[in-house]
């Protein structure tokens, strides 16, 4: 199975019945949908985002997820790292966005009370078709990285910021499946072993 740049294991496959994520996972507040199982992959349809509300990572973490592109391309997706109060409306933490096919960027964002302020963004072709997406964070340093098998990663752009160093859930957020009908699964991630 696959693992994280940093060897996280897979927390969810989503290889059960179609609904609702489980008690495992938490809706962040700022989302305006809910993701779903559908045929053991995750779906959703506009802005959400979701935390691995199990348990929450030391401040060394990475997060990774397969998107599955069923046809129409990848959209945006994203992941979260080092939040705090996802549920709240006072989120604090970052976000990391790998933009859909044909737009070209990534971008990342530092999250401050709910508030959301731009680190900047680049240029990034997402492959076509599969593709592996994670994200880490190591002392101030963010990373995004892409694959095409969840085994071999390339790093693709990296931001810097000090403001949060600590403890934190990971989670997912994607935008605008609505119109590209594709999918996540093999969410992982957690502590980066030193």
């Amino acid at each position: 199975m696959a693992a994280g740049p940093y060897n996280s294991p897979v927390l969810d496959d989503f290889n059960r019945a179609d609904g609702a994520p489980g008690a495992n996972w938490g809706q962040a507040a700022s989302t305006y949908s809910v993701p779903n199982i559908v045929s053991n992959q995750l779906d959703w349809f506009q802005f959400p985002s979701a935390y691995w509300a199990a348990s929450t990572f030391a401040a060394n973490q990475e997060v990774f997820a397969k998107g599955v592109d069923t046809g129409a391309g990848l959209p945006e997706v994203g992941f979260l790292l080092r939040f705090a109060n996802p549920n709240t409306g006072t989120e604090s933490g970052y976000e990391v966005e790998a933009i859909s096919e044909g737009l070209g960027w990534a971008e990342a964002f530092r999250w401050d009370a709910g508030a959301r302020t731009s680190l900047g963004y680049s240029n990034f072709i997402v492959p076509t078709g599969d593709v592996y997406l994670a994200a880490s964070i190591i002392g101030s340093t963010i990373t995004l990285y892409s694959g095409t098998d969840g085994i071999t990663w390339t790093s693709r752009q990296t931001w810097t910021d000090t403001t949060y160093n600590r403890t934190g859930y990971i989670g997912l957020y994607a935008v605008n499946n609505n119109t590209l009908t594709s999918a996540l699964d093999n969410f992982g991630g957690g502590t980066i072993q030193s």
